[in-house]
């Protein structure tokens, strides 16, 4: 009995392994039939793909029996079409052909190999497969670079002949980045302005409105309407009573700092006697330091010393209380510019760029400028340089005592009438140098309220058409009134904006209506970012690396805005030669209607309405002078009544601006 019960235990076992021995057989079987089937499966698919590919010609397939590797698609296209397609990987990589021939999707990388190494697949018949799998891939790939190759494939199409980038690459194309690159390279630096000018942003000039108009009176028309803009544009500076109405008071704001703190000026009528100045200085403690009669505000400027003590706004006040005439801070002005380096220059150097960006060689051959007086009212100017011989035909001075030549009055003066080494924009004007800026007591070049209006003053007499004012400063009441009357008398102002940055509020004198403001760019019409900006703003004109005279003969780069307006003023003094009875108001309008924008969007507080066109305003002056000729001819009435009566004739007639409101700031008027 303990022998059966033994026995029975080992025979279960042997009959267990039996049977899984059995079923192990099975199960190997099973798997080697599935294996089969897929290798049949996978023989199908390489046999169709073999016949979908071409074989190169010259090229021997057994080759790739013996080892040689297909080449790495991948590799050597990058990124194209063959990159996402059915081809690229293997057909065994991923995907249901591997699912199918093994019930499970092998890893991504390496099906065959895996299936050798679990003893599914002979090692033989794996190999072959392996290389025909190979052989299909080479062809296809082959065939596909060979096309490439000859550019006829869809990937040499994309590449070469629409692809944006190949287009940006090459420079082929109507792509920006193309066009201005390859213009850059082959012309040379300062042509990018005229490139981005002429085909990125659109021309809205009124100049150009005006070419396309069909009659004088559409023209006529175009011209009202730009000279509305301007109009529109200025009264956005700020409102400033005028000296002597409601609301007027000289006092300086709290916050203002710029100007003598021990000195004021006061200015009375013609009807006002000194006497009574002498009395009313005396009750207040205020000593006279100086008294100059100027036409230019109307009366009679008084220079007040004030007792130690007092404070500027609590003197103006009480004057103001006096009733007797207008008070106000004797301010402070400065000359701002950065030079860059004093050097010797021949002329044409390309330094002096602005010679090609106004096409002054073609331009002059119309205006020089020739016997137009511009006032410079600046620091001393070097009147014996070699650029500036027999240009300058005046000098006078308004400080009171003797100072050296300074760079930044020679430069401005250089900048309009050169005519030597270097070519100013009007080298036929002639210069009345007015040295206000003193700069023996202070690092900076400063005049004050009194000084400048000395300066306008003598220039006027003098008989300048044109006023050039490469400076900055404060809002002062004593230079709106001067400017007011010097408008009045047809001189042409033209100030520097200011190179106090974006942040600055408007400048004066250029924030005065009666002026042209001006800004600086660079040689790519690039804004100089010191600018001042603002609603004021006219036109745009290089002020950056200007070469310029500087004193004993020498040479200077200089930037700022005060370049850019004397530039301006030479552009101006051609105007004025080729129609000296033109008024500072067509000067504005012309200055502004063919300037070149710098802004798709037309005239904007950075730019004002543009880069100066010397070329284009020297033609739409002869248009409007031509036109209002026309204009009179066609509207002179014809003649009724007596055979003895004189008809009436029409004079020029010149584009009117619309009504200013009651409401409306006086001194935002557009300059007259």
């Amino acid at each position: 009995m303990q022998q059966s019960g033994r026995a029975f235990p080992r025979l279960s076992i042997r009959i267990g392994a039996i049977t899984l021995v059995i079923f192990c057989a099975l199960a190997a079987w099973q798997d080697r039939a599935r294996a089969q089937v897929g290798i049949d499966v996978l023989r199908q698919v390489i046999d169709k793909t073999k016949d979908k590919a071409k074989v190169v010609p010259g090229k021997n397939p057994a080759n790739l029996l013996k080892g040689k590797q297909a080449p790495d698609l991948k590799g050597q296209l990058g990124k194209g079409p063959l990159t996402k397609g059915p081809f690229t990987k293997a057909p065994l990589t991923k995907g249901p052909l591997t699912k199918d021939a093994i019930g499970k999707t092998l890893p991504g990388k390496g099906g065959l190999e895996k299936l050798t190494k679990d003893r599914l697949l002979p090692k033989d018949r794996a190999k072959d497969l392996i290389a025909r799998d190979q052989l299909g891939k080479d062809k296809l790939s082959k065939d596909l670079l060979t096309k490439d190759k000859l550019g006829k494939g869809k990937l040499a199409q994309d590449l070469l002949g629409k692809d944006k980038l190949g287009k940006d690459k090459l420079g082929l194309g109507k792509d920006r980045l193309g066009k201005d690159q390859a213009a850059i390279d082959k012309l040379g630096k300062g042509k990018l302005g005229d490139i981005k000018s002429a085909r990125t942003i659109p021309d809205k000039r009124a100049a150009s409105r005006i070419a396309q108009a069909k009659s004088p009176i559409e023209r006529s028309q175009v011209r009202v309407d730009h000279s509305r803009e301007i109009f529109a544009a200025r009264l956005r500076l700020p409102p400033r009573p005028f000296p002597g109405t409601a609301g007027f008071s000289g006092a300086p704001p709290a916050t203002e700092t710029r100007y003598v703190p021990t000195e004021m000026v006061f200015h009375v009528g013609t009807n006002v006697s000194r006497q009574s100045v002498e009395a009313t200085a005396s009750r207040l403690g205020l000593t006279i330091v100086g008294t100059q009669s100027s036409g230019i505000t109307g009366g009679t400027l008084y220079h007040f010393s004030l007792p130690p003590g007092r404070q500027v706004a609590t003197v103006v006040r009480s004057l103001e209380a006096e009733r007797v005439g207008i008070a106000s801070p004797n301010y402070v002005y400065h000359l701002i510019q950065e030079t860059a380096s004093d050097t010797q220059s021949p002329a044409g150097s390309p330094e002096q760029y602005t010679v090609e960006k106004f096409r002054l060689t073609e331009v002059h051959k119309i205006a020089t400028g020739r016997e137009v007086l511009v006032a410079v009212i600046d620091s001393k100017v070097d009147t014996t340089h070699p650029d500036l011989a027999a240009a300058i035909v005046e000098h006078y001075d308004a400080v009171g005592r003797p100072e050296q030549a300074h760079s930044h009055g020679t430069g401005m003066a250089g900048a309009i009438a050169s005519h030597r080494k270097l070519l100013g924009i009007a080298p036929g004007a002639r210069i009345l140098a007015v040295q206000a800026f003193s700069t023996s007591a202070r690092q900076s070049p400063e005049a004050t309220t009194r000084q400048i209006i000395a300066g306008i003053e003598w220039a006027i007499n003098r008989g300048a058409r044109i006023i050039n004012m490469s400076f900055a400063g404060p809002y002062d009441p004593m230079i709106q009134l001067a400017m007011r009357n010097a408008a009045a008398k047809g001189i042409i102002l033209i100030a520097a904006s200011g190179n106090m940055g974006a942040k600055s509020p408007p400048l004066y004198p250029a924030a005065d209506p009666h002026v042209i403001a001006v800004t600086a760019t660079d040689e790519s019409d690039g804004l100089f970012p010191q600018a001042v900006r603002g609603p004021h703003l006219a036109v745009a004109a290089p002020g950056v690396d200007v070469m310029v005279p500087a004193p004993n003969d020498t040479y200077q780069l200089t930037t700022g805005t005060s370049v850019a307006a004397a530039h301006v003023s030479g552009v101006a003094a051609l105007l004025l030669e080729r129609h000296p009875s033109i008024d500072a108001k067509t000067v504005l309008e012309v200055l502004t209607s063919t300037a070149r924008n710098l802004n798709p969007r037309g005239r904007d507080d950075r730019y004002g309405w543009g880069l100066i066109d010397p070329a284009a305003a020297l033609q739409e002056l002869d248009s409007r002078i031509s036109d209002g000729k026309l204009l009179a001819r066609t509207a002179a009435p014809k003649t009724a009544g007596p055979k003895n009566a004189a008809p009436k004739t029409a004079g020029p007639t010149a584009p009117t601006v619309a009504p200013r409101p009651a409401s409306a700031n006086p001194a935002a008027a557009p300059a007259r």
